[in-house]
């Protein structure tokens, strides 16, 4: 079974990846495709996407060690949520637009 922790970090981190790289770690961890069937519409080797999805691997971990984004990612959603569970249908309102800001 892939680390769905990865397809998390693809997704804070993707602009820090290069097109191939997006494109090879989306496939491999958010469509769980083989890495023949990423390999032969890109015209390279197997070798080649594992190669690229052990890298791409060491990469968003090592970036996340530094810049922690997952884990503050993870605070303020617990925040968010805890709010919407302790107020009224106004901070509702609050939390929602914020959830959206932070999507966009």
């Amino acid at each position: 079974m892939k680390n769905l922790a990865i397809s998390d970090l693809i997704d804070i981190y993707a602009p820090m990846l290069t097109d191939k790289q997006k494109e090879i770690a989306e496939n491999y961890w958010n469509f769980d495709l083989s890495l023949a069937e990423i390999a032969e519409p890109l015209g390279i080797s197997r070798q080649a996407v594992h190669d690229t999805v052990q890298r791409t691997e060491i990469f968003l971990k090592e970036l996340d060690e530094k810049l922690k984004l997952m884990e503050k990612f993870k605070k303020i959603n617990f925040a968010m949520d805890t709010l919407d569970e302790a107020t009224d249908g106004e901070a509702k309102k609050i939390t929602d637009f914020v959830r959206k800001t932070i999507s966009e």
